[in-house]
Parts: C-alpha cells; sequence; structure tokens
C-alpha cells in the first residue's frame, strides 16, 4: 500500500471522527506520518480544505477530565471499602496495624491508599475525622483504664496505643491535658486499693518463658531463648524454636540446656534447676505469709566478720575475702540461717588470723623504721645540734610576728632553710647572713655576728 492509498483512508477517516489521532490509527499509520505529510504543499491544501468542512471534535482536555472522572468513580468503592474495615477495627489496634490490616482486607496496598486519598480530597478528609474520632475513643480508654488504677504502660496497652503516645498528647493536646490533670485528682480523692504483685517462680538464669508460635489460632511450636555459651566462647542471647511440643516439653528442653551450659551468675550457677511444676504453677504468696517468710531470694545479707550470705531460690551461697583482697564463693545448699553463721565464721576464722599476724608484722616494722629515723644521720646526731641558734630565731620571729614563709617572701632564705635552723640543724653558704639582712628590715638591725654559732 502506498502513501497516496494511506492518505485517502486517512481523509475519510477524518472526514467522519474530526480527530487526527484517530483518523491516523485507523488508516493504520502513525500520527507522525500525518504531519510529516503537511509539510508537502499538495497534501496540506487538501487537508486544510478537508478541516474546513468537518465539524470540530471535543478538545482533547476534556476527554482527559472526563477520564480522571471514571477513574475516581472507579477508586471511590474500594476507598470506601477501606474506611470501612478500618472504622471496624477500631481502636483496640496501634494505627499503624490498623492501617495495614484494613488495607489487606480491602485488597489494596497501603501505598495505593495513600496515593489514592491525595487524589480524593473528600475522602481525604472523612479519612482525618475518622482517624481523630479513633483517636479521641483511644485516650478515653487510656485515660479510664487509669482512673481503675492501672500504669501508663497498662493503660496504654488496653488502649491500643504505645505509652509513649500519651506524653505526646500532653505536648500537643491542652483537652487531653484537662482531662488527665482530672483523673490524677480522682485518684487522688479515690486512691484504687494496693496491687498485689507476684513475680514468676522462675529463678535468674533460666531464660525468659517460651513464646508460643502461631498458625492462625493454632499453638504450632514456642521459641525459646536465653543466655548461654556461642560456638565462639562468647556469652550472648541463645534462640531456638521447637515445633510440635507442648509448653511442658519446651520447658523440659530449657531446664535440659541449662543444666549442660550454666550462667555465671545467680543462684542455678551452683544450685539445682527448679522443678517443672514449681515453674507451671507457681504458688502466690499471701500478706500474712509474706511477713514471716525469710529475706527475698538473692538477698545479700552482710556480716561484720568479713563474709556474705546470698539467699538463692534453690541454695544458699557464701561470699568471703582473702587476705590479698580476692573474692571467693562457695554454695552451700538449702541450710538454715545458723548453720550458714557458723559455716562462714569456720570459713573466714584462719583469714582473719592471718590478718591479725600481717598487721602485728606491719606495726613492728613501722617501730624499727621510727627506731632508725632517730639514729645518726649526716648531720649527727638526730638531737638538735645548734639548740641556742633556733631559740634565739624563734624570739625575733616573735617580735616581728613572721612566719618561715614571711622571712621567704621578703627575700630571705627558703622556708625549707629556715626549719632547718629552728630544727638545730646545720646550714650552710650565706644562708645566715642573708636571714640577717633580712631581719634587719623590720625593728632593729641585725648583723651575722649576731647569729649564735651553738
Amino acid at each position: 500500500m502506498t502513501d497516496s492509498d494511506k492518505q485517502e483512508i486517512f481523509f475519510k477517516a477524518y472526514e467522519k471522527c474530526g480527530r487526527p489521532e484517530v483518523a491516523a490509527r485507523e488508516a493504520g499509520i502513525s500520527p507522525t506520518s500525518h504531519y510529516r505529510w503537511l509539510k508537502n504543499s499538495d497534501y496540506a491544501i487538501r487537508f486544510r480544505e478537508l478541516e474546513q468542512r468537518t465539524p470540530k471534535a471535543p478538545a482533547r482536555e476534556r476527554d482527559y477530565a472526563r477520564h480522571r472522572l471514571s477513574n475516581r468513580e472507579r477508586r471511590r468503592p474500594l476507598l470506601r471499602t477501606f474506611l470501612d474495615h478500618y472504622k471496624a477495627l477500631g481502636a483496640g489496634l496501634p494505627k499503624t496495624r490498623r492501617l495495614i490490616l484494613a488495607a489487606k482486607n480491602a485488597n489494596l496496598s497501603l501505598l495505593q491508599v495513600r496515593r489514592w486519598l491525595k487524589l480524593d480530597p473528600e475522602l481525604q478528609k472523612e479519612f482525618t475525622n475518622l482517624c481523630l474520632e479513633l483517636e479521641q475513643s483511644a485516650q478515653s480508654v487510656l485515660l479510664n483504664a487509669y482512673k481503675k488504677g492501672r500504669t501508663i504502660h497498662e493503660a496504654a496497652k488496653e488502649a491500643g496505643v504505645c505509652w509513649t503516645r500519651h506524653y505526646w498528647w500532653l505536648k500537643t493536646d491542652s483537652k487531653y491535658k484537662r482531662d488527665f490533670e482530672a483523673a490524677c485528682e480522682y485518684l487522688r480523692v479515690n486512691p484504687p486499693p494496693p496491687r498485689t504483685y507476684q513475680k514468676s517462680g522462675r529463678p535468674k538464669g533460666l531464660g525468659s518463658r517460651p513464646i508460643p508460635i502461631h498458625r492462625g489460632t493454632e499453638i504450632i511450636g514456642y521459641k525459646l531463648s536465653r543466655l548461654g555459651t556461642r560456638p565462639d566462647g562468647s556469652r550472648g542471647p541463645i534462640r531456638k524454636q521447637l515445633l510440635g511440643v507442648t509448653e511442658r516439653q519446651a520447658w523440659e528442653q530449657m531446664l535440659k540446656d541449662v543444666e549442660g551450659d550454666r550462667p555465671l551468675h545467680g543462684p542455678l550457677r551452683d544450685g539445682p534447676p527448679p522443678s517443672i511444676d514449681s515453674i507451671l504453677n507457681p504458688q502466690p504468696r499471701s500478706p500474712e505469709r509474706l511477713k514471716t517468710v525469710p529475706p527475698r531470694n538473692g538477698k545479700r545479707t552482710r556480716h561484720g566478720d568479713g563474709y556474705s550470705i546470698i539467699r538463692g531460690r534453690c541454695s544458699v551461697a557464701l561470699l568471703w575475702w582473702d587476705a590479698q583482697g580476692e573474692p571467693h564463693r562457695k554454695n552451700i545448699g538449702q541450710v538454715s540461717d545458723e548453720e550458714a553463721d557458723r559455716l562462714g565464721k569456720e570459713l573466714v576464722k584462719p583469714i582473719r588470723e592471718r590478718v591479725i599476724q600481717a598487721q602485728a608484722l606491719a606495726k613492728s616494722r613501722y617501730r624499727e623504721t621510727l627506731k632508725k629515723a632517730l639514729q645518726p644521720s649526716l648531720f649527727g646526731t638526730a638531737t638538735s645540734q645548734f639548740p641556742d641558734r633556733a631559740k634565739w630565731l624563734r624570739v625575733e620571729m616573735k617580735k616581728r610576728d613572721w612566719s618561715k614563709h614571711d622571712i621567704q617572701r621578703l627575700g630571705g632564705p627558703s622556708y625549707h632553710t629556715i626549719q632547718k635552723i629552728l630544727d638545730g640543724r646545720p646550714v650552710y653558704g650565706n644562708s645566715l647572713e642573708t636571714l640577717a639582712r633580712t631581719l634587719s628590715k623590720k625593728l632593729a638591725e641585725v648583723i651575722e655576728k649576731d647569729i649564735p654559732e651553738t
């Protein structure tokens, strides 16, 4: 088919539709071919005549507007479904989790939802109001839980928000701040009953409680996590997954692992591991029993005899220090306080005897050192060699109300030299001449001959 045939087909199609793009598509050519043919004068004259006879088609922009309108109408039902699911989830879940689940239930991606909401201001405003309504609902749930005596963390978890959101609301929402202050005043007037805290029956070093692995509503296994020795010899968290086991079997595996790789601290380092029944069914302590039970496990009771008693959940240990200050620890099992005291005194008795001997030896060495210091030295005897000179200088310093540092500041000998004179020791050089010249600066004149020679 030649270009002339294609041009004839194009002219017939253009006469019907009035749009060059549609006519080019029906003629099987590209629209650029039409614009290239317009450079030919014969083709251009014929096309201008045909363009004047043919009525104009609707503007291209109007078609695009209708296309956009159809896309918006197509997106709206999907966004409505997303908003319905988002509202049905309520305030019991965090906001991000609600967004993901609502988009998944509406068969949309979260990126699609965000893009479409930007293109539809009306639904964007409706979504913003819905988020504000759910946030106010979460605030009311948190405040009601707080009034019942819950902590901030517990109340936030019940409201489905992070506990940091509470403090963000206090900074940004004045109404929430007033409501929270009213809740605090309510708790001050009507304090909740005291709470009974109960710790788990697991001793330190056993690891965290096995975490169930869910598949839907069914538990298919448990995750174990504890601190242990890695293959490279370092200590760190060791995690393991057990599938197709019960909670009891998971605990049994945890106890086997701990028994093969003991912790470095805590009662399980030397003591026996607890039983499975005591872990699965811990016995709560009653308030009456709490008053009579011995000090809680893990508490150190210090004694003045050089040792300490550490009570563990499964055993009692003694901690003491030797004469060199090195700590030692020994597990003595489940014994009474009296027995622990007796064993502790037996352990530290030889250490105390060695300490007493060392102290006596140190005292004797100190006496010998002091005796040697009083023996004759390089300057003669340890007694004063120039007592008259020392007495004369004290009298002169007292007359002038001077100290040895004042003499040094006024240009005399150093205070070390003055101290030697006051101690009756000899001095050398022109120290005595300098001393006489300095003493002459106040009161009567002093010459070197005035200073006693003994």
